[in-house]
């Protein structure tokens, strides 16, 4: 089971105001891509997975909505495997069904 509860919000449909009626902490794009996980780092920071599945080579972007300090790509057991640019916007390129893992951890703004 879930060890952390799901957080949700209702948005009234005639809301107004500065605050976007979407959010989200990761997005992934690309063709064929579908995202699996995404949670808390073993290590810190946070982790999303995701796969291709159309089986076609695909580039796209992760796209995360804090500031980011440190970026790499991890295997399955979240061990390093490499370095991953330090911005909101992380290009990859994915092999025909592909597995890949990205964790980041956020610039702490204290």
């Amino acid at each position: 089971g879930f060890t952390t509860p799901l957080i949700s919000a209702t948005v009234p449909f005639d809301a107004k105001g500065r605050n976007p009626l979407e959010w989200s902490a990761a997005r992934v794009g690309g063709e064929g891509i579908v995202p699996t996980v995404l949670k808390r780092g073993e290590d810190g920071g946070y982790l999303v997975r995701f796969y291709q599945a159309s089986g076609k080579p695909t580039t796209g972007s992760v796209k995360v909505a804090t500031s980011v300090g440190k970026a790499e790509w991890t295997n399955f057991l979240e061990d390093r495997l490499a370095p991953a640019p330090t911005s909101v916007s992380v290009p990859y390129t994915a092999r025909p069904f592909e597995i890949k893992s990205l964790r980041w951890v956020p610039v702490r703004t204290n």
